[in-house]
């Protein structure tokens, strides 16, 4: 079975998604259907872990099948099960998989054993307000293009059963002898900069988004927020290493923030909730840390809060 979209179809499955429906759900995204075979055999093995919801005797399928499966964020987000998880990287993963270009891309990139970091940077850079997070390429491979145990020859097998049209399969066989530099190239997305100066801009944009954002829309904010506390902590990486700071990005003219300052700042911000727009007053500042959803608190008296609500 050759299938890098299984982990999709065990969610649509897990969701009681009729096949009729996963068939022109594989067909929006171009994915192949499974054969006969193979989908008796997804089935079979699905009925041994949860046998009276796959034979029709229940309604839901019980929570630790889906998370032994890892599937537990899809069947959230498609089917609105109560368990409340961050589903950010899950709708980002639909973005990236809505555009043909970015979604040939990232098959190549997988193919060519980038790193999720190195893709992250490739892709935004490339593509204008992309703003792509890590968590959302990371379930795009998960759930689209999963390679994990298959070997030299099973992705070579791939070429007849998962990608169409010419120019998509010399992408295909160039991302197979991994030489990723070549194949940036073709895709026109060499970086014509260097990393520091890529890392910079995109630290302007995602600090400068969340300081505009910081106090009317609390899921932009904290997802910039999310993405500059990341850029920072590696352009802090890099300066260690090169042990170089002060000319890091002497090329650049625009004073940007410092990615001490930009850590500061977050650490101290509390998302406005929609209680605290509707009293147009602003909320009181709590940290949070990267990776998690921040917890919202109902904002005290406006004089407490003057201090607190400056970026």
């Amino acid at each position: 079975m050759n299938l890098p979209h299984i982990k999709y179809i065990q969610a649509l499955l897990c969701g009681k998604m009729p096949l009729d429906d996963i068939l022109i759900e594989c067909q929006k995204w171009s994915f192949p259907f499974p054969v006969d075979a193979d989908m008796n055999q997804i089935l079979d093995d699905l009925r041994k872990d949860d046998p009276e919801f796959f034979n029709g005797n229940k309604d839901r399928v019980d929570r630790d099948i889906i998370d032994n499966l890892e599937v537990t964020p899809m069947v959230v987000y498609k089917f609105g099960y109560g368990a409340f998880m961050d589903l950010q990287g899950i709708e980002g993963s639909f973005k990236l998989l809505e555009n043909h270009n970015i979604r040939s891309m990232l098959y190549a990139m997988f193919l060519a054993d980038m790193s999720i970091d190195d893709i992250e940077l490739t892709i935004n850079e490339k593509f204008d307000n992309l703003n792509s997070t890590t968590e959302a390429i990371q379930a795009f491979k998960h759930y689209y293009f999963n390679l994990k145990n298959y070997s030299y020859k099973d992705k070579q097998e791939l070429e007849k059963t998962f990608i169409s049209g010419v120019s998509e399969k010399r992408m295909f066989r160039v991302a197979l002898k991994g030489d990723t530099d070549y194949l940036l190239w073709k895709f026109n997305a060499a970086p014509k900069r260097s990393l520091d100066s890529m890392l910079k801009e995109m630290l302007n944009d995602s600090f400068y988004l969340f300081k505009e954002k910081a106090h009317s829309d609390a899921d932009v904010a904290t997802r910039f927020g999310a993405l500059a506390l990341k850029l920072a902590d590696k352009i802090d990486r890099i300066q260690d290493v090169q042990n170089k700071a002060d000319d890091l990005f002497a090329d650049l003219i625009f004073e940007s923030p410092d990615p001490k300052k930009v850590k500061d700042v977050l650490a101290s911000w509390n998302p406005p909730t929609s209680y605290d727009l509707e009293l147009d007053t602003n909320p009181v500042f709590m940290s949070i840390e990267q990776g998690t959803s921040p917890t919202f608190e109902p904002p005290v008296n406006s004089e407490d809060l003057e201090d607190e609500n400056r970026l």
